[in-house]
């Protein structure tokens, strides 16, 4: 079991070098891999599947970005663990990749609910005024 008190040891996050032997380097890196997958395909069924314009654009864009974020930048840190470069195999740097993906998310919950609703009412209010709009005639 892991020692979650060690977490406010700063010598412990900032080892520059810490054991070579990465006990779960098979789960990381699948994990960081299915999300990059995840993020493509999400982007794809978007693209392709929904019609509706403000949510294909918010899951082409804010949703999709933040899963290719988390699944590169894990795979980095991951990498720089397993190669044991100096400095960028911190604990530390893992901790602040969480916190800002943490970050990054709470920001991304904050928009679906407070702007999301907003534009998705002024997309649909628009498309019923332009029911009514007379047409463009071609020459």
């Amino acid at each position: 079991m892991f020692d979650f008190s060690k977490l406010l040891d700063i010598h412990y996050l900032v080892e520059p070098n810490p054991t070579a032997q990465f006990a779960f380097k098979i789960l990381f890196l699948s994990v960081f891999g299915l999300i990059i997958l995840v993020a493509v395909l999400l982007w794809i069924a978007a693209h392709y599947l929904v019609k509706i314009k403000t949510i294909r654009l918010f899951l082409q864009t804010r949703a999709f970005y933040l899963l290719l974020t988390i699944g590169i930048g894990g795979l980095l840190l991951t990498f720089f663990r397993l190669a044991g470069a100096n400095y960028l195999s911190m604990r530390l740097l893992f901790v602040i990749f969480l916190i800002s993906m943490l970050a990054w998310l709470i920001y991304l919950l904050f928009y679906l609910v407070v702007t999301f609703p907003q534009k998705y009412r002024e997309e649909k209010d628009q498309a019923r005024r332009a029911k009514y709009l007379p047409k463009r005639k071609l020459k």
